[in-house]
């Protein structure tokens, strides 16, 4: 089955970047959003590793997998809803000017659900994994809040793209379905920094995100 639905997300991240240059460089803002991260303060160019939670509105996907009967016929029962996940990952932070910065980010983001369903007569174990990478552009502009705070906003696009499986299990028996899916989508997100010290910042965010999957192919 092909099934179209929109994932949105309210997020949050934690990481930590080292520096490359010796310049400044001002901030930079995580699209899979955050809690927490480091990042260089006074250089050009910076690397990020983040790590955060995010909620997801999956509303199709959601009522496929509660009601197994949509991809299997005669299959009653299925799998919870997967309502949000972790996610991962790094990137390069650049100051284009003063104080506007440019950020690009590979995030992973985690979704799986697991639950039971009826087949045949056989119960089954459903576990269901929708892991998705985003490949994500940001951006960003920050103003001095007072002493080593700064705050801003930051917004961007992303692909992304799934290949996930959903896996049936019943005593030895097990079968499995692939599924895989693309999307393409915007963010948009506030900041506030502290400095840690020469090439290191403390960062909050949070926001939103939207991306379309047009299918799911299962």
């Amino acid at each position: 089955p092909v099934l179209d639905h929109p994932v949105d997300q309210f997020q949050g991240s934690a990481g930590l970047v080292a520096e490359l240059l010796d310049e400044g460089f001002v901030g930079g803002a995580v699209p899979p959003l955050g809690l927490f991260q480091a990042q260089p303060q006074n250089h050009p160019i910076g690397i990020v590793l983040f790590a955060g939670f995010q909620r997801y509105a999956m509303n199709d996907v959601n009522d496929a997998i509660r009601d197994f009967g949509r991809i299997y016929p005669g299959a009653t029962g299925g799998a919870k809803s997967i309502d949000n996940g972790m996610s991962f990952g790094g990137g390069i932070r650049a100051r284009v000017l003063d104080r506007v910065f440019v950020a690009f980010d590979a995030a992973q983001m985690q979704a799986a659900s697991e639950g039971r369903t009826d087949i045949g007569g056989l119960p089954y174990v459903v576990s269901v994994t929708i892991p998705a990478v985003g490949i994500l552009s940001t951006v960003g502009y920050l103003a001095p809040l007072g002493g080593n705070i700064q705050v801003g906003l930051g917004a961007g696009i992303g692909y992304y793209f799934t290949t996930g499986q959903i896996r049936l299990r019943h005593d030895f028996l097990e079968v499995r379905a692939d599924l895989d899916a693309e999307a393409f989508g915007g963010h948009g997100m506030g900041l506030t920094q502290v400095s840690l010290g020469r090439s290191m910042t403390g960062e909050f965010s949070v926001g939103y995100r939207h991306a379309k999957a047009r299918s799911i192919r299962v």
